[in-house]
């Protein structure tokens, strides 16, 4: 069942999805009208699955669910990762490349594949106090505090180190 986001818990999982696309327009406008009927019948063992989403600048949705007995089925995340699936079918848009990460560079997003990562770094392209898109954070409520982080406090700590004279 489709709720407004601030009616999912904060206990809530939460998938955080990404795209080189710039969600806009009448792609961004179906999106929208898609996930709120995905959602609407969307169930975890039988029972509804109350679920939300929120697209976050230009790149990210967001989407919190919960089901009466706690976190969504694995059957039923499959759904979800089903329905991204048909997007890049249909609309040629990966939701579920995680092969890129995004970060902040001149208050604007960009990404680059993972492979590339110790060359940005190398560069001076992407630097200790950058932020990232933490696409790690898994609770509704994490979310507002953890989902940028500096890459010198990521996962690209030890890339940093690599580097050092």
């Amino acid at each position: 069942m489709h709720r407004s986001f601030d009616q999912i818990p904060d206990h809530a999982k939460l998938w955080v999805f990404r795209t080189n696309e710039t969600l806009e327009g009448d792609y961004m406008n179906g999106l929208k009208t898609r996930l709120v009927s995905f959602m609407e019948g969307w169930e975890s063992h039988g029972s509804p699955v109350f679920a939300s989403f929120e697209i976050i600048e230009p790149h990210f949705l967001l989407v919190s669910a919960i089901s009466a007995d706690g976190n969504p089925s694995g059957c039923s995340t499959d759904k979800l990762v089903h329905f991204f699936e048909k997007e890049k079918e249909t609309f040629q848009v990966d939701f579920l490349n995680n092969s890129d990460v995004f970060y902040l560079s001149n208050q604007a997003w960009s990404s680059t594949h993972f492979s590339e990562i110790q060359e940005k770094i190398e560069s001076g392209i992407i630097e200790p106090d950058t932020l990232l898109a933490n696409l790690q954070v898994t609770k509704k409520g994490d979310y507002p505090s953890q989902w940028l982080i500096k890459a010198g406090d990521s996962w690209m700590k030890r890339n940093f180190a690599s580097v050092k004279s």
